[in-house]
Order: structure tokens, then C-alpha cells, then sequence
């Protein structure tokens, strides 16, 4: 469901500057006092949610969302690909074909609100591997549409031939790169990103696929609540301005969630 935003730019500037410089406090600060540098990214996110939790249920996130407007929605609108770049740090040091100092590109688009956010939500969430050098951002692609996916693809491996992994944020970019990928031989390098179909899921069924990490929103979960929201609404009761709807992340080596996401399909 959409936030009601009020506030003006530089509020928005503000807000969301603040957010973002918060979020990478945490995780400075964990890395300092975990023993284990695999648990800064999921122990942020878990840290980062419940603070967005309790904002929202004391009203403090609303009276921010006054203030800066869109910037306040930083702190979920980037959600989803945050969580994938939680996974996909996870992945890339547990095993497939990435190795300490993994190269890596994005594939992203910042023409609009949704790409915007989800791209710098999953950069935000990388950066203590950046930080750390176990990955380094060599490259970012802009793409949309299947075609030109396929070729900026093709430019970037020219290019950055020695890349180990590829973020896409959405469906559209997803399917074609990892299509684009099979065509030049290049199953080597670990694929990752946004918006699951069942075509990608049964794609990350194969042993031998090298996607890996697929987050997505839950359109049944949103337009249940819309309706429930509705409802209460038109009753003539208060509805919150800001509903928080779950992310849902699928992994490569968690077959039992893939296959039950495939069994949805079916029909009864």
C-alpha cells in the first residue's frame, strides 16, 4: 500500500539523510562488536525493522512522514532489496562460484521513486562487504526493458569481463540478464535480485543455476489489507496512514520454500 507523504524536499532530504546515516551507525557498530562478520548484515535488518516497528506503533514514523514526506519511506521503501542484499552477502560467502574480493554490477534505474529506492536500499545494504573488500562495485548498468537488458548486459561483461555477480531490480531485468547470461555461457557469475516468478523459481530448483537469491513483495498480502483497510474506512473508523506489509526472500538452497511457492500455482 502507498504512505501518504506530506512533507517538502528538503524535509524529505533531511529525514531520509538521517535514516540512511542511522542505518549505517548500526552496522559500523555491530561490525566492532560481533564476533562473527557474517552477522552484521541480518542482525542490522532484524535491529533496523524493529525500530520501524516501534516508530510506527508509538506514531513517531507518521509525525516524521509529515515532515519528510517521501524520505521517511526510505526506511521500507528500499526494504525489499535490502533483504536480498543481506542474502546475497550471505550466499556469496558461503559458497557458488564468488570468491573473497568478489567483483560485482548493478543493474539499476533511478528514473523513478520504486527503482530508486530498492537500488539505493540494496547498496546500503552491501556496503560493509564493500567496506571490508570482500566485493567491490565495479559497474552500474540502467535498464528497464528486456532488450536493453540483454544488450548493456553484453557491454558490461566487454568490458568488466571478470564480474562474479549481477543485482537486477526487478522481474523484466532479472529474466532477461539471466537469459543473456546462459546465451554468452557465462553461468560463472551468481545472479541475484528482485520480484520472483515461478519461471525464477523453478530456475533456482536446478543445481546447476546460478541464481541465488530472489526477494519479493506479497501482492496477495497487499490487496488483502488494502480491502481489510477499506472496510474499516468506509465504517467510519480510522485507518493508518502507513500499513507494513512483510518481504518475502527466497534462496537458492532453501528448496522447500521454492517448491511451495511453485505449489500456489496449482490450481485446485
Amino acid at each position: 500500500m502507498e504512505e501518504k507523504t506530506t512533507g517538502s524536499l528538503g524535509g524529505a532530504f533531511v529525514v531520509g539523510g538521517l535514516i540512511a546515516v542511522f542505518a549505517q551507525v548500526i552496522m559500523l557498530v555491530l561490525s566492532n562488536v560481533l564476533p562473527v562478520a557474517d552477522l552484521v548484515p541480518p542482525v542490522s535488518l532484524v535491529i533496523l525493522g524493529l525500530v520501524g516497528v516501534v516508530l510506527v506503533l508509538c506514531g513517531a514514523y507518521q509525525k516524521l512522514n509529515e515532515i519528510g514526506g517521501f524520505g521517511a519511506g526510505i526506511m521500507f521503501c528500499g526494504l525489499v532489496d535490502a533483504v536480498a542484499g543481506v542474502f546475497m552477502g550471505g550466499a556469496m560467502e558461503n559458497g557458488g562460484n564468488a570468491s573473497e574480493g568478489v567483483k560485482a554490477a548493478i543493474n539499476s534505474n533511478y528514473s523513478y521513486t520504486i527503482p530508486a529506492d530498492r537500488c539505493n536500499g540494496f547498496k546500503n545494504s552491501i556496503k560493509p562487504l564493500l567496506d571490508s573488500g570482500r566485493m567491490e562495485l565495479v559497474a552500474e548498468i540502467s535498464a528497464e526493458l528486456t532488450e536493453e537488458t540483454n544488450r548493456n548486459v553484453r557491454q558490461l561483461l566487454e568490458k568488466h569481463g571478470d564480474v562474479g555477480l549481477i543485482w537486477c531490480w526487478n522481474q523484466t531485468t532479472l529474466l532477461s540478464c539471466m537469459k543473456t547470461l546462459k546465451d554468452l555461457g557465462r553461468t560463472d557469475i551468481l545472479l541475484c535480485g528482485a520480484d520472483l516468478s515461478s519461471d525464477m523459481a523453478r530456475e533456482m530448483l536446478d543445481p546447476a543455476s546460478n541464481l541465488i537469491v530472489v526477494t519479493t513483495q506479497q501482492p496477495y498480502m497487499m490487496g488483502f489489507i488494502a480491502v481489510e483497510n477499506a472496510i474499516v474506512a468506509y465504517s467510519g473508523k480510522d485507518v493508518e496512514d502507513t500499513v507494513v506489509v512483510p518481504v518475502s526472500t527466497y534462496a537458492k538452497e532453501d528448496a522447500d520454500s521454492l517448491n511451495k511457492y511453485l505449489d500456489s500455482f496449482k490450481l485446485n
